[in-house]
């Protein structure tokens, strides 16, 4: 008869020194050989305390932490955490600390007693029912998760993956520009090299708008994750088009509530997951002062003659491309020299939602190898 999943994934344990149990590499291999082993690892490489959790409510959290590639070290009780944590090593301490995610300094715990107060980042388990509240109404102002629901958040919670992509700002010169399908003529590039993109819309003016399908999170969500910490769980949960993910506004979301710095924590928080993070941003603000989202990088598109001062921004690159439509289209390279940005190239750019031949082949072979390899999308 076939064991039940949540037994299946329950890791081993064995009895540790100091009143902790873990699930060691040995214990690992002998009851799941060839998976990942979910026991103690080295100090700050995804070790997480779990402090006063029972069964069958231990299983649960063994089980979504190791499927996140992070291990559980067992506390029977707070006494036994805290006489293990007095009696660690220096080294091993800080180690934790640095490694415990958005909190600096912070602990990486699963709390579940009600006595003493926990440390400071503690998350607060419990199971699924009305009892775990009572847990978190005892220490108000710390996260709680109950299991099995919230599997998923808690994986995310100190997800170790960590992938450092370019952010990237795409926005027009006198409107649009172009921009949302340069945008989308990128992110096809980088779907086609096999690199992770999301193509994230910050414009909720255009009319090309991408809203948010039914069920999956848009920026008020995202917003909150990127805040909490837990925005590496996001990306499974996000929108798809073939293998470009998406974040798009919710419909019944105020675009008035989002913030410069809301943008920006949710696409740095977004590169942590992704190796492109394309933020389409509608017409720039020119001249520009400060780079949208935090981009490293600014491809600003340029579709009709204007007189363009030069531009301001100290924290990115800033690269001009020229998308030339039916009416009298601006000199690219003076263009760029005048607003002291790199040149990116031009292409024509016919009207409608999709990005012609000739501007994804400029996407494909100028833009996408040079933010791949570290460098602006133009070549000063």
């Amino acid at each position: 008869m076939a064991r039940p999943p949540a037994e299946r994934l329950a890791p081993e344990t064995t009895q540790r020194a100091g009143g902790a149990r873990g699930t060691g590499p040995d214990a690992a291999r002998a009851g799941h050989a060839g998976k990942p082993g979910v026991g103690p690892l080295a100090p700050g490489a995804g070790s997480i305390d779990v402090v006063g959790v029972r069964e069958p409510l231990l299983t649960h959290v063994q089980s979504a932490l190791w499927a996140a590639g992070l291990a559980a070290e067992v506390f029977p009780g707070a006494d036994a955490y805290l006489d293990a944590r007095d009696a660690a090593p220096s080294d091993r301490r800080s180690g934790r600390a640095q490694a415990a995610g958005p909190e600096s300094g912070a602990n990486r715990v699963l709390w579940s007693v009600e006595e003493p107060a926990p440390p400071r980042g503690a998350v607060l388990v419990g199971a699924d029912g009305e009892e775990a509240w009572a847990l978190g109404a005892r220490h108000p102002g710390l996260p709680l998760v109950t299991l099995p629901s919230g599997a998923t958040w808690l994986g995310a919670r100190w997800g170790t993956r960590s992938c450092g992509g370019v952010v990237l700002a795409v926005g027009g010169l006198g409107g649009s520009g172009g921009s949302q399908r340069a945008a989308l003529a990128l992110a096809r590039a980088a779907e086609a090299h096999g690199d992770s993109v999301v193509l994230v819309d910050a414009d909720p003016s255009s009319a090309a708008r991408w809203d948010t399908e039914p069920g999956t999170p848009g920026w008020e969500a995202a917003r909150r994750w990127a805040v909490d910490g837990s925005v590496a769980g996001l990306p499974r949960l996000l929108a798809t088009d073939g293998g470009i993910a998406r974040l798009g506004w919710g419909g019944d979301e105020d675009p008035a509530r989002l913030g410069p710095r809301d943008v920006e924590a949710v696409c740095g928080a977004l590169a942590q997951s992704f190796e492109l993070v394309i933020l389409s941003v509608g017409a720039l603000a020119w001249p520009l002062h400060r780079s949208p989202g935090g981009a490293a990088h600014v491809l600003a598109c340029a579709s009709g003659v204007g007189g363009w001062p030069r531009h301001r921004s100290a924290g990115a690159s800033v690269s001009v491309a020229v998308l030339r439509g039916r009416g009298r289209s601006p000199d690219g390279p003076e263009l760029a020299r005048l607003t002291g940005s790199a040149w990116a190239g031009s292409a024509p750019d016919p009207a409608g939602s999709e990005p012609g031949r000739a501007l994804s082949r400029l996407a494909h072979r100028l833009w996408l190898p040079r933010l791949l390899a570290g460098l602006p999308p133009g070549v000063a």
